[in-house]
């Protein structure tokens, strides 16, 4: 009975215990912003032989640079410039959501409408 007790107690001690730190995790994630949540993030592009490109520059300095459309393979620029432009206004969403580095998706591209 007494090792009974024990387990009993040791289990609504461990409870105890993983809900806080739980507690604190999600207290964490609530609190934590983008470091550039406040920062002048602006995108440009740009034309090369390969087609075109865009920068994401926050607070007047170059953060990326990208010549290529990201997610595809070979060495291809945008199409267009509005393709460009539209992949690089999505890296500033996710820079400002926390995501970095900014990675974009095949799938990202797709519903864009920059790849089929």
């Amino acid at each position: 009975m007494k090792n009974i007790k024990l387990i009993i107690l040791g289990v609504l001690v461990l409870t105890g215990i993983g809900y806080a730190v739980f507690t604190i995790v999600l207290q964490k994630e609530e609190e934590a912003v983008s470091p550039y949540e406040n920062s002048d993030i602006t995108v440009n592009t740009f034309e090369e032989d390969t087609g075109w490109g865009y920068e994401v520059l926050i607070d007047g300095n170059v953060y990326v640079h990208q010549p290529n459309i990201p997610a595809v393979g070979g060495n291809n620029g945008f199409k267009s410039e509005a393709d460009a432009r539209a992949t690089g206004n999505l890296a500033i969403e996710k820079i400002r959501e926390g995501v970095i580095p900014p990675t974009i998706s095949i799938e990202e591209l797709k519903a864009i409408g920059v790849v089929q």
